[in-house]
């Protein structure tokens, strides 16, 4: 003989909508794009929501730096910034993040000079990224 218990419906029910509910928040979240040291005209796909970083090399330490020279779109928001020093024989790293806002395309523009100077072809990079 079998002994068999029985939930209220509602408690299932419930049980089921927090499951649906966690399934929904992982898939929400997609993992972040990162990309180290883009080539110019590099191209990038990421979907809305997902966060992209970019992570610069940065060879000459705090007299020069990647700067965000042209990023007008609507397809991301950010980008914030973060510097990162030099530790045991590494190179300092600018790192620029953005979040997927909107389908679309978004060019982002990257040159390496002093804060100071006016960008020049040899030292600007762009990144085309596209938002599904």
């Amino acid at each position: 003989m079998y002994h068999t218990h029985s939930f209220p419906r509602s408690a299932l029910t419930a049980t089921a909508l927090a499951a649906l509910s966690i399934l929904s928040a992982c898939q929400s979240s997609p993992t972040p794009r990162v990309i180290d040291n883009p080539m110019d005209r590099d191209k990038v796909d990421v979907k809305v929501g997902q966060t992209l970083i970019v992570k610069l090399t940065d060879m000459d330490g705090p007299k020069t730096d990647w700067i965000v020279t042209s990023s007008a779109a609507s397809a991301l928001t950010g980008p914030t910034h973060k510097a990162v020093p030099a530790a045991n024989g590494a190179l300092n790293l600018d790192v620029y993040e953005y979040v997927g806002a909107a389908p679309g395309q978004q060019e982002l523009t990257f040159s390496y000079r002093q804060p100071d100077q006016q960008p020049t072809t040899d030292d600007t990079m762009r990144v085309m990224v596209t938002v599904h």
